[in-house]
């Protein structure tokens, strides 16, 4: 996984022995099942009543169903927008900050996700997690 090779290669004490990802900002989010969690903290996420329902309950979401494919793909484009806005706003900012990048934010939205103890992931028996 290049987001993790990449965090690991970048962060303090690594002494070089990973390389960083050159393209790191060509990689794209990682559909797993903390960012929705987040996303849906936020409210920038709002489940239909029959997706709630099954999160809610510890109800399984069936690999590969419509609901499963439209969580995970939700998930990808709303990183990317959000992305977008963050950077957009970082660099209005008086004090212009550098971009961010991807390994940024799905790390931010991935430890809020788990952190989270109000409500649950969904939950899908897959190993694409």
């Amino acid at each position: 996984m290049a987001i993790l090779l990449h965090g690991r290669a970048t962060e303090v004490g690594s002494n070089g022995i990973l390389p960083p990802v050159i393209d790191i900002d060509q990689v794209g989010p990682i559909a797993d099942y903390e960012l929705p969690k987040a996303l849906r903290a936020l409210g920038i996420f709002r489940y239909s009543d029959e997706f709630a329902e099954l999160v809610d309950n510890w109800k399984e979401v069936v690999k590969d169903s419509q609901m499963e494919i439209e969580i995970r793909a939700a998930t990808v484009a709303v990183c990317f927008k959000f992305l977008e806005c963050v950077n957009a706003h970082r660099e209005h900012l008086p004090y212009a900050l550098p971009p961010i990048n991807i390994c940024h934010l799905d790390y931010w939205l991935w430890k809020m996700g788990k952190e989270i103890k109000t409500s649950r992931p969904h939950l899908t028996r897959t190993s694409a997690y």
